[in-house]
């Protein structure tokens, strides 16, 4: 039988407890981000119709490449 790796995409949208999980933010820091207009709502962050929030991960990841200085000095 061949060895088959298979791709499985993953979400664009996850609970903040997941991204909290991914990127070492607490959920207190990343309800901070989205309350105080940090992260921009349909952007970084949605309500699901069910009312759930959930954050778009790769949006989140190109924030901190913008606002990332290494060694005090702009990208």
């Amino acid at each position: 039988m061949d060895n088959v790796d298979y791709m499985i995409p993953l979400p664009k949208w996850v609970k903040p407890s997941k991204y909290a999980e991914m990127s070492g933010y607490t959920v207190d820091a990343i309800d901070s981000k989205r309350r105080t207009g940090v992260w921009l709502e349909d952007i970084h962050w949605t309500k699901a119709p069910d009312g759930k929030i959930f954050i778009n991960w790769r949006k989140c990841d190109e924030w901190i490449e913008e606002v990332w200085v290494p060694h005090g000095k702009a990208v």
